[in-house]
């Protein structure tokens, strides 16, 4: 017998089976029978039909056996009246034995015709009846009604095999096979719920929740998709201190996260709905791939072997070898911090956690608070700031997904160790920058000025010469000197540039009376020039990498479009990149080009 499981998403669960059971005339049926509902029906024959959920099923086996054995009592002490050909108005008989003695007299007396139509109520051919009695021949060779039986059992069979066809095409079909009840039943063994004379041989997946939607593979989304991961669930409830359990506080802030993103225009898709769903580690990363989501947020609570108070706050974790997985993670983290207040555990790179490890879009696993910190785990429990700490991811999501500009720029190269120090680590990252050279120094080192245009990056010209007071002396000496710088350029790399940068910037005290004319002049030419709006103040003599990252990232002052001075000529300025790197999440780095527009002083 086979047990056919059919996911319906409108309705919650259909469960369609295949069935054969005895009915009154101790004749099987067979057919199909559909429970649109994940609550437990009977049909017209009698099957009950049940929820499909892995615990169920186990569960459905059982009580079909039970069942059977009390169909097989109830079978047996009716048997008397069931067996008799002819006097049923006799009443009621002594008991089985008679009722048994009858039976095998009217085979004795009747062996010769092999139980014509007086005994057709003695149970199926061939084989032993499910109370454990012998099943006998029913109709001799030629019986119409046999044959016309056959017919409509072979043609119901084919047209349940189309059917099956057909759905299996749809998808979302589970096949488990049911063993064969035992020969006899109706002992206290098998009136035992656990036994083992329900086996069942799983042959296709099984559902591993009620609320499991049907894959669809290389799905396309007309909004951004991001899953959400509420961590655990089911019988896994995560860590838990008291009645507070990290697999409902997971489901309740990714809830809220859901609606808040949604309400900013994303699409979202919340891996478990419920705190009854359990999923594995490979279906969580599975499903994601599958919807093609753009990233993967998994929440998650923390907690300490002990319930120490002091360790506490947010902490956020992501994959360095997935590509965007860092931004997205520091995001996520300043923005969760920002708006709770909460204790600032910072990120942290790992390759232990296989749901961020395996996901090929970025992905970052947040844990919002610590269950052993009575602090944390007052607050966490709190509606207002669950909604706190969804508000503060969702941002940090947005942010992601609409980032600010950054024009990262670089002066006075190249030089040989520290422009290539700083060209390593923008080929790490994958970052494009703008290098506004020196002719001198593009002809001492044109290998790495090659490879600054090989690599993607905006090349424009600063100078030939760095020296202020011949530059400036008029407007045709930097003009002349411009040239220089230029021709060297476009030897070198083969690039004829439109960008420039006025050594010191287009307002300087060195330019104060030619200025002006200067602009002119390169104007008309075409050129176009960038001054900046942020800078690291690199040019400072004893700067220290520290020092430099605090000037950046308090000139930014927040603007939707920043363009950072820096020099790669500078030792310190190569020491602390990767972290002035990391501490702009929220901007997208590009290169500068004559379409985007200058800012100028």
């Amino acid at each position: 017998m086979f047990r056919i499981y059919l996911r319906d998403m409108a309705q919650g669960g259909v469960s369609l089976w295949k069935y054969g059971e005895p009915t009154e005339q101790g004749k099987p049926e067979e057919g199909y029978t559909m429970d649109k509902r994940n609550g437990r029906e009977r049909n017209a024959g009698g099957v009950e039909l049940i929820r499909i959920r892995p615990h169920d099923m186990e569960l459905d086996m059982q009580r079909r056996c039970v069942e059977k054995n009390r169909a097989g009592r109830n079978h047996t002490e009716n048997r008397a009246d069931r067996y008799t050909t002819g006097a049923r108005e006799e009443g009621n008989r002594a008991g089985r034995n008679d009722a048994e003695n009858r039976v095998r007299r009217d085979h004795t007396e009747n062996r010769g015709e092999r139980y014509t139509t007086g005994v057709r109520g003695q149970g199926n051919r061939g084989g032993r009846n499910h109370t454990g009695y012998n099943r006998m021949e029913k109709a001799r060779p030629g019986n119409r009604r046999t044959g016309k039986r056959r017919w409509i059992r072979k043609r119901m069979t084919m047209a349940a095999t189309v059917v099956c066809t057909i759905l299996l095409g749809l998808g979302g079909i589970h096949l488990v096979k049911a063993g064969e009840f035992p020969d006899t039943l109706g002992t206290e063994e098998t009136e035992e719920i656990g036994g083992e004379n329900c086996p069942q041989e799983i042959l296709g997946p099984v559902p591993m929740v009620p609320n499991e939607v049907l894959e669809r593979e290389g799905a396309e989304h007309e909004k951004t998709f991001i899953v959400i991961d509420p961590g655990h669930g089911g019988t896994d409830t995560g860590c838990s201190r008291g009645e507070v359990m990290e697999s409902e506080v997971n489901m309740q802030i990714a809830n809220r996260l859901a609606g808040k993103l949604q309400g900013m225009g994303f699409e979202t898709l919340l891996l478990r709905e419920d705190d009854m769903t359990e999923l594995s580690l490979e279906q969580r990363v599975e499903r994601a791939e599958l919807e093609n989501a753009d990233i993967f947020v998994s929440i998650h609570q923390n907690a300490y072997d002990e319930d120490v108070d002091d360790i506490k706050g947010i902490e956020t974790w992501y994959y360095g070898g997935s590509e965007g997985s860092r931004r997205l993670a520091e995001l996520v983290h300043l923005g969760a911090v920002g708006e709770t207040g909460a204790m600032d555990r910072g990120i942290q790179d790992t390759k232990d956690l296989y749901v961020l490890k395996n996901t090929s879009m970025p992905a970052c696993l947040i844990e919002t608070a610590f269950l052993s910190s009575r602090s944390d785990r007052g607050r966490i429990v709190t509606g207002e700031y669950q909604d706190q700490v969804a508000e503060g991811i969702a941002q940090g999501i947005y942010t992601y997904f609409n980032p600010k500009t950054m024009y990262l720029t670089f002066d006075d190269g190249p030089s040989a160790e520290n422009t290539t120090a700083v060209l390593d680590i923008l080929k790490e990252r994958n970052i494009k920058a703008t290098f506004f050279v020196v002719g001198e120094n593009v002809r001492r080192h044109p290998d790495v000025a090659k490879r600054i245009v090989e690599e993607g990056h905006a090349i424009g010209i600063h100078c030939n010469n760095h020296d202020y007071r011949k530059l400036y002396q008029s407007a045709d000496s930097y003009l002349e000197d411009f040239q220089k710088a230029y021709d060297t350029v476009y030897e070198v790399t083969g690039v004829e540039t439109k960008l420039f940068r006025f050594p010191g910037g287009s307002v300087n005290a060195y330019n104060k009376a030619v200025g002006a004319e200067i602009i002119r002049r390169m104007t008309e030419k075409g050129y176009v020039y960038f001054d900046w709006n942020a800078s690291l103040e690199d040019a400072v003599n004893k700067s220290t990498p520290e020092a430099l990252i605090q000037n950046a990232v308090s000139s930014t002052l927040g603007r939707k479009k920043v363009v950072m001075l820096a020099h790669d000529v500078i030792y310190n300025t190569t020491q602390c990149l990767e972290e002035l790197l990391d501490s702009f999440p929220e901007y997208e780095m590009k290169p500068l080009s004559a379409e985007v527009e200058p800012i100028q002083f």
